[in-house]
């Protein structure tokens, strides 16, 4: 079995243009953002503080001199605030917005698979550590649709998430724990995500990338899909 099936073409449909419509959000946004961001950057970087036309060998006067460095640092101070606090905090709320999506959108399809179930476990009565394998064990159990037999890589893909979800929610994206670095380093691809080694600690921070989001949207929306789909 490799998907499930439903009796309303138009509850099929409506399903897959809830997943493909916040994917299209979701992914508008972060360009929207991005652009702006972009944007900011280059404003700056047309009033930025001229060092090499700033001649610090002739004569210049005290306050000359200071309001150049106070504008230089500020320069500085605004531009990593655009170009990767701005960055990292809009890439990260979609992550937590794109798991939120999942999560909700799991539930109503659970719910709503166990008002006509004749025989199985109902959705509410399902005991777990966390919503995710909730949503497994349902599936599984009551629907008779092994959610990792699905697709192996996805899920794995799915239950990292989570984690990475987990660390930009209660952590900031930091972390120092091997466990979560093992899982996080499954999901690490050097041109769109990358774990950081702060300084000389054992900690990490995590740095995403644009592409990354895409791909995160992306797998999710696949993923739900194919809990949708027909036979």
């Amino acid at each position: 079995m490799t998907a499930i099936q439903t009796s309303d073409d138009s509850l099929f449909n409506d399903s897959h243009l809830e997943i493909e419509g916040n994917a299209a959000i979701l992914k508008s946004f972060l360009q929207f953002g991005e652009e702006n961001i972009k944007r900011e950057i280059e404003r700056l970087e047309n009033v930025m503080p001229d060092s090499v036309s700033f001649n610090m060998d002739t004569k210049k006067g005290e306050s000359e001199v200071k309001t150049f460095i106070d504008n230089f640092i500020q320069y500085t101070y605004n531009r990593a605030q655009y170009d990767f606090h701005f960055k990292q905090r809009l890439r990260q709320s979609i992550i937590i917005q794109l798991y939120s999506f999942m999560e909700l959108y799991l539930t109503k399809q659970c719910e709503m698979y166990s008002v006509g179930l004749e025989e199985g476990v109902r959705f509410k009565d399902i005991k777990g550590n966390n919503e995710l394998e909730k949503f497994k064990d349902f599936y599984k159990n009551s629907i008779k649709l092994n959610i990792v037999e699905l697709d192996q890589k996805r899920w794995g893909f799915i239950k990292n998430l989570k984690v990475l979800r987990n660390k930009i929610t209660h952590s900031q994206g930091k972390f120092s724990d091997e466990d979560t670095h093992g899982k996080l380093r499954s999901l690490e691809n050097k041109k769109t995500y990358s774990l950081i080694k702060e300084n000389a600690s054992e900690s990490y921070r995590i740095e995403l990338e644009k592409d990354y989001i895409i791909v995160c949207i992306d797998e999710v929306s696949k993923f739900l899909k194919d809990l949708t789909v027909k036979r």
